[in-house]
Parts: C-alpha cells; structure tokens; sequence
C-alpha cells in the first residue's frame, strides 16, 4: 500500500513540474497512478530536458546523452521480459520474419522505425565481423542463448581427453625408425617414426659392412668430408706456379662454398608424429626411468630391438644408467648440447698449445668465459676464425714445403697439433652444418 502512495506523490510533483505545457490541469482531478515501468521512464527522459516541438540537433548530442539513453533502452527492455514470454513461442519457432519482428516488445522494435534496419539485421551483421565475435558471443552467453552449448563443448573435451588413446596412432612396421624426444621443461613426450626404405637392422648391418670400421677412428663419410674442406681451401687460395695465391676472401665465402657440397633437409618424408602421455616431470632417475620404459612398452620393442630417445644434458645424464641395465633403449644427447660439448673439448685439448692467444688476437676479452663456453654464438664463432686461420696456414705451409697433408704428420710436433686442430675442428663445423 505504501508503495502506491509514494506513487501518488511522484505524480503529483512531475505534474507540477509540467505546469508550463499543461495550463489546464485540476487539483481536484482524480490522480490515476500509472505502473512503475512508466515512472522510470518520466523520471529518465526528465534528465534529457526533451523538448518534443523542437528536435535535437545531432550537434550537440553528447556521451551523456546517449548513455542516459541507453539506460531508458535498457530499463525497457528489462520490463518487456514479461511481454516477451508471452511470445516465448513464436519467437523461438517463428513462420515469418514479420511475425518475428512482431514479437518483439514495441521498445525494441519502435527505435528502428522508418530505418531499412532491424535489430536482428543488426545482430546478424556481427557475425561478419571477426574482431566482434567474441563481443557477440558473451552477450550471448549473457542472456542464456548460448551459454549451455558452451557447456556442453567443454564437457565433451573433457570426454574426448579422457577417452583418447595416442598409442593408437603409433606406426608398427618393421621399416620404422623410432626416435624418441623427452623435455624437461615442458615434461612433453614425443616419438618420431620415420619410414625407411628397409628395415633399420639391415640399414646398420650394411653401414657396418661398408666401412669395415672399428670402434674409434674415421669412418667414411668423416673422411670424404674432410677431404671435400681441403678441396675447398686450395680451391680459393688459387696457387700458382711461383707460390702466389688469392687472398679476397672471408669465412662467409668459405661456408658459402662448403654449403654447395651438402643438401640442406631431410631425404625422408615426413615423419608420423605422437604426442604421449608425459606423466611425472623427468626431474629424477625415477621419473626418466619410467618414461623410457613406458617408449618400450607403447612400441612393444622385441628382444633384439631398441629405440634411440633424444633429450638435453640433464636426462641425458639420467638415462645414461638405466641404459647400461637395459640394452632396448639408447640414449641420443641433442645436437646442440653435441656441439656445445665438442666446442668445449677443442677449447680443453688445446688450451695448452696457445689457442687462448690467438682468441685474444680476434679481440676476445673474456677469455674464462670462452673456456666455460657461456655464449654459444660467440664462441662458435670464435672457433670458426681460428679454424679457418689455422685451415689457411696449414695449407700455405704445405704448398711452400711442397707436400701433402698427410705428410704434415711426420712434421715437428707444433705443425702435428694444429693440424689435428684444423681436422678435429672439421667435424665440428660438419656436425654444425648438419643440424
């Protein structure tokens, strides 16, 4: 009851407040108290000062007032809910789009009067725009149109996670070369398969074959290419019969030349690639442990089979022990750390013999920090300077004292090491090439 006398009272005054538009009002007239939607609406346009015999110039709207607006809009729309379901029918399932349109409360249809567009026109024309799809699906959501097939998405991904199999995807061939990836940081297990034109067992057999090797020493693929970087340091030095060679030319020009020797990429096709289960981090011999023995059992490894499984220093380290208990897994450290590792034995066999001088001769200041190798860019290319410097001289030396290469063996001890430098450091610059 109270709640219509206050009602009374708000008429009373906006009446009062309309004196001037309306001469012709009566005290004694019987107040008729109009509904709640109606006062917000008095009381909203009151802040506009609306004038109807005199139309706003489009010059000095403001924010304010077509925020103030907005509200009047909103609060519309929130007291046609009730009209709305009313409707609830046709406008879920409706015959026509006038019937559609008709559905709809007269305060979200009237603003769009005499205008070639709609409010569903309007909407329809947001989802032509990428950058306002995310807009117009939270507003969706807002107001319960699409919040449930959301939900229903993340329950099926929920679903689907825990049903996947990734072992099935898993490649059984005897053709297939498996290398398997561990990383520490991002606890991610992967597997390479990699289709070869014959079963990896015969591959090695015939390798094995063919160089008729021993456990340490050249094989022949080391030998040809160093032999193909010693054609290369003649080949651009251009010696001449009276010991006179060129000498317009850089490290750049002889990694261009050495790159016209190699193909660059792979010869296989792509390989089938598996995401599995990483489970614990490998941040212990335990977790490393079981991860390798899981690569066993998803490819179900025979007796005489192994799988190679490349990772980084640290479970490189933690592999090594269960290999030696386990002879179906092999332990691959990755190329980097390969490189990183070779870079430090030449810095560590040299050390002695004055390789520190010649790095402080190419401007090197920090010479622990070349010894611990901190930054792999800097000293790489350090090595690569001295290797080349060492490659020309070793080469000039030959020339003048005409001899061969081989020759340089039977030298005196100083020439021996720098050649051994220079040919150590050519399988460090190959491997580098090769990754």
């Amino acid at each position: 009851m109270w709640q219509k006398k206050v009602l009374i009272h708000l008429v009373c005054a906006i009446t009062q407040l309309n004196q001037e538009k309306s001469d012709n009002l009566s005290t004694d007239t019987k107040t008729e108290v109009p509904s709640l939607f109606i006062i917000l609406i008095i009381l909203a346009l009151m802040k506009f000062i609306y004038n109807s015999d005199k139309k706003l110039n489009p010059k000095d709207l403001t924010p304010k007032i077509f925020f103030e607006f907005g509200e009047v809009l909103a609060h519309s729309t929130i007291f046609a809910k009730n009209e709305l379901k009313l409707h609830k029918k046709s406008l879920e399932s409706p015959i026509s789009i006038e019937e559609y349109r008709a559905s709809f409360s007269l305060c979200l249809v009237q603003f769009y009067d005499e205008w070639k567009i709609w409010l569903p026109q309007t909407m329809a024309s947001l989802y032509r725009k990428p950058k306002l799809l995310s807009s117009l699906q939270g507003i969706l959501k807002i107001v319960n149109i699409t919040s449930h097939t959301q939900r229903h998405e993340r329950n099926l991904e929920k679903i689907r996670t825990l049903l996947v199999d990734p072992t099935s995807r898993i490649l059984r061939e005897e053709n297939i070369w498996n290398l398997g990836v561990i990383h520490i940081h991002a606890t991610l297990r992967m597997l390479f398969q990699y289709q070869l034109p014959e079963s990896p067992k015969v591959l090695e057999a015939q390798e094995i074959i063919q160089d008729q090797q021993q456990l340490f020493g050249q094989n022949s693929f080391s030998q040809k290419t160093f032999h193909t970087f010693n054609l290369i340091f003649e080949k651009l030095l251009a010696f001449s019969e009276n010991f006179t060679y060129h000498s317009d030319f850089d490290e750049s020009d002889i990694h261009n030349q050495i790159m016209t020797y190699f193909t660059i990429g792979c010869n296989f096709e792509l390989p089938n690639i598996v995401i599995l289960d990483a489970r614990d981090p490998s941040s212990s011999n335990s977790a490393v442990y079981k991860c390798l023995k899981m690569y066993e059992n998803e490819i179900s490894i025979g007796n005489n089979d192994y799988i190679n499984v490349a990772a980084d220093e640290a479970i490189f380290r933690h592999g090594i022990s269960y290999c030696k208990a386990n002879n179906k897994t092999k332990m691959i450290l990755r190329q980097w750390h390969t490189s990183k590792d070779m870079m430090s034995m030449l810095i560590t066999i040299f050390s002695g013999y004055g390789i520190f001088n010649i790095a402080g001769i190419l401007g090197v200041q920090f010479l622990d920090k070349l010894e611990k190798g901190v930054d792999f860019r800097a000293t790489s290319k350090v090595l690569e300077l001295i290797w080349v410097a060492v490659g020309l001289a070793i080469h000039l030396y030959a020339k003048k004292k005409k001899q061969t290469l081989d020759d340089i063996l039977e030298e005196n001890k100083l020439i021996k090491i720098w050649y051994l430098y220079f040919q150590w450091a050519s399988y460090w610059r190959a491997h580098w090439f090769g990754i």
